[in-house]
């Protein structure tokens, strides 16, 4: 995995238009809503995050939107880290078709094509969707595969979606998005 996608992955910009809709803007001030409204909505809106938050009213939404991307930012260096297979990164299957690792447990991996990706503060993941099992491996069914299986693909970069708790507390609607690295792994020619 090349280190140095770590901080170009998810730039501010990029994390301030995944939340947009999201509870971390304050809505207390009409021009601030206004002014998501028109972001939201002008696609032909030039975006800059920093003058954005600079035009808020509210002057905690800027320091919630700085301390949420921080904590953005360590999520993607703690899942870095990892070495090992983790839930939310990619497989590519004998065809080349890419899935997501979503359930490992006792050194066996289930796959999905979507779904929602929590990750937390090790860089862990956890996956929300439905299992299709119907993956096919060497001419039969497989609904689970085990990490002998697998072999890394070092000289490929993927990032994906993910969501954290704002301010890392949970309860309800508190989610934010966030673009992370993830690894990319491969069956094994067998």
């Amino acid at each position: 995995m090349n280190t140095q996608t770590l901080t170009t992955v998810n730039t501010l910009d990029s994390f301030v238009k995944l939340n947009l809709s999201g509870k971390m803007f304050e809505m207390t001030y009409n021009d601030d809503r206004d002014l998501l409204l028109s972001l939201m909505y002008d696609k032909n809106t030039e975006f800059n995050a920093i003058e954005l938050l600079d035009k808020f009213k509210s002057k905690s939404t800027k320091e919630k939107v700085l301390r949420n991307f921080e904590i953005a930012e360590n999520l993607n260096i703690e899942r870095m880290k990892r070495t090992e297979p983790t839930t939310g990164d990619f497989l590519i299957d004998d065809l080349g078709n890419k899935f997501y690792l979503a359930r490992i447990y006792d050194n066996h991996f289930q796959y999905v094509s979507g779904g929602s990706f929590w990750m937390g503060s090790s860089g862990s993941g956890s996956f929300s969707g439905g299992y299709a099992f119907d993956g096919i491996r060497n001419g039969k069914e497989i609904g689970s595969f085990e990490r002998s299986d697998l072999e890394e693909v070092k000289d490929q970069n993927e990032h994906r979606r993910f969501w954290f708790f704002m301010d890392e507390q949970s309860g309800a609607h508190r989610g934010i998005y966030f673009n992370s690295n993830v690894r990319v792994w491969k069956f094994l020619t067998k």
